[in-house]
């Protein structure tokens, strides 16, 4: 297994830096650049504004400038905001906090709902259970999050005003109710973009066991359908639903913009666009490089939780 583990992270070193060199070099060919804002905003000359492409390092050539600025990512240097002039791991820390609340919460109740149901959908297909778990997950994957974020707001902060509408915390306010009441909506919302793929996953995968020659065994000895269902076909039907949950991780961690924005959450997906709007360069590369860095990682621990609920993968590897 420890074997299997290191050829694992090395081979997430290069495509760690595949995706981080596209995203650097589509920055760089973006229209527009920190330089042009702020020469816009404070009027310079064009001998200050070649001055100041010197001092961030716009004068030199894409792939020489990534180059130096992977240098500073392996000394763990992610460089200064150009447009805050903040270091770019501090502005980060402050987001992360917050993400991780919102993402983990969100990924919590997405996954107790979605197994749940997916589990109540095989046990009694075609019941009720099973259609109302059809209809969620339709109704996540077809309803635009902006549209069913409006709504929400629409119908709990304006109408029935029992929820906040933004923010992560109210005025004066810094205690656990008041957190939960703001982190109520936007957890709703991107809980409803991946429940659909839980209640798949799970319905799918245990029908497939359900059907199994050793759930029909268990049966005849008179186990109890409880005890069938989880002991038996739901722990042999994790695989699938790991996976899901694997994918899900990066999309929780950085998809979440619109919901983010909607909802004025101080979460990574709104620094992002903040970075982008501003070309602030140092900035988006080091979002990129934690969105990056989750998605290898997560990919890597699924891999390990394959390995460790079947042990010829690592052998096969």
């Amino acid at each position: 297994m420890v074997k299997y583990t290191l050829k694992r992270f090395i081979q997430a070193i290069p495509i760690f830096i595949g995706i981080t060199l596209i995203v650097f070099v589509l920055s760089d060919a973006a229209p527009g650049s920190p330089v042009t804002m702020i020469a816009g905003q404070a009027g310079l000359s064009d001998a200050q504004v070649e001055a100041l492409k010197i001092a961030y390092g716009l004068d030199k050539p894409v792939l020489v400038r990534y180059w130096f600025w992977l240098c500073d990512i392996f000394k763990g240097n992610l460089g200064i905001s150009t447009s805050t002039g903040v270091g770019v791991s501090k502005i980060i820390g402050q987001r992360l906090g917050p993400s991780l609340i919102l993402s983990l919460t969100s990924l919590v109740i997405s996954v107790i709902v979605g197994v749940l149901l997916g589990i109540l959908s095989a046990y009694k297909p075609y019941s009720f259970w099973d259609k109302l778990a059809s209809a969620l997950a339709f109704f996540g994957n077809a309803v635009p999050s902006f549209f069913m974020a409006l709504l929400l707001i629409y119908i709990f902060s304006v109408k029935l005003k029992v929820l906040p509408a933004s923010g992560m915390y109210g005025p004066g306010a810094k205690d656990l109710a008041n957190l939960l009441q703001h982190l109520l909506l936007p957890a709703i919302i991107i809980s409803l973009q991946s429940v659909g793929g839980y209640i798949k996953q799970t319905r799918g995968a245990m029908l497939e066991c359900i059907n199994e020659d050793y759930i029909k065994t268990a049966r005849s000895k008179g186990i109890g359908e409880y005890r069938v269902m989880i002991h038996h076909a739901l722990r042999n039907a994790l695989i699938p639903i790991i996976t899901q949950i694997g994918l899900s991780v990066p999309y929780l961690i950085g998809g979440a913009v619109v919901t983010e924005q909607i909802f004025g959450w101080p979460g990574i997906g709104s620094l992002m666009v903040n970075a982008v709007n501003s070309y602030d360069y140092n900035l988006i590369m080091g979002i990129t490089v934690l969105i990056s860095i989750v998605v290898l990682v997560s990919n890597i621990v699924l891999d390990l939780v394959y390995a460790a609920l079947d042990p010829r993968i690592s052998q096969e590897a």
